[in-house]
């Protein structure tokens, strides 16, 4: 019995990849899988980035995946052709062709971040919520640090329980533009 489509794809979700942690299939990486005569196998993968350093290990384990389905199915496997690509448009973009907003009414993100603590992370991030809010942005603000969050400090909310604080932060941030 000929190996169709479907039994490559099958076959391609014990492809891993390496930083994902999961299937190819399941990540949606596979974007073109045909099987033509003499069991030749055309497949598009699209990577997360065209400069993907795990690349040709994805391609060995892929070409393993389809020699594995053929040996088990008794099958000679033709050709195995695989055309890399990447999905290198922005967030914006993606939103532009319809695809859905990965946080649902929030139109930007901005992360404030560094390798190394007390660099002014925390101070930089509050100066920039208050600057968009003063600006007539919605703001939002949360504060990751788990070993000593300081943004509750800097707004003036003292101790709060940890669910509120971003709503009680928003409501301050809006406050605090309004009044200059």
């Amino acid at each position: 019995m000929a190996i169709t489509a479907a039994d490559v794809e099958n076959a391609l979700r014990s492809v891993i990849d390496p930083d994902l942690g999961k299937d190819i299939v399941s990540l949606g990486f596979v974007k073109k899988c045909e099987v033509g005569d003499g069991n030749v196998v055309d497949l598009t993968i699209e990577l997360t980035t065209p400069a993907c350093p795990l690349k040709d290990k994805i391609q060995a384990d892929i070409e393993q995946s389809i020699h594995i389905l053929g040996a088990e199915r008794s099958e000679t496997i033709g050709d195995i052709n695989i055309e890399f690509t990447a999905d290198v448009r922005s967030p914006q973009q993606k939103l532009a062709d319809g695809q859905d907003n990965p946080i649902p009414g929030v139109k930007n993100v901005i992360a404030v971040g560094a390798g190394k603590g007390g660099v002014g992370k925390s101070t930089v991030a509050v100066n920039l919520a208050v600057g968009l809010a003063r600006a007539g942005a919605t703001a939002g603000l949360l504060d990751g640090d788990i070993y000593g969050p300081s943004i509750p400090t800097m707004l003036g909310l003292g101790r709060t329980p940890p669910m509120s604080v971003m709503t009680i932060a928003c409501d301050r941030l809006k406050s605090t533009a309004s009044r200059r």
